[in-house]
């Protein structure tokens, strides 16, 4: 396990990027988006704070 950190307004991960890190959030906060095909606006899906995690299908390999 490795500890990561990024600034506020940075990307984790992009839409359409191959997933291969599985990420447990410490502290603070990430904000799901979704970009819209029809005007390439990102969507708000959810927020993410401590103890959420995503990227749980780059543990299948």
């Amino acid at each position: 396990m490795e500890e990561i950190h990024f600034e506020d307004g940075e990307f984790i991960v992009r839409q359409g990027a191959r997933g291969d890190t599985f990420f447990i959030i410490s502290s603070g906060k990430v904000n799901v988006t979704q970009e819209d095909s029809a005007n390439q606006e990102p969507t708000h899906i959810r927020e993410l704070t401590r103890g959420d995690w995503f990227g749980e299908k780059a543990l299948q390999g």
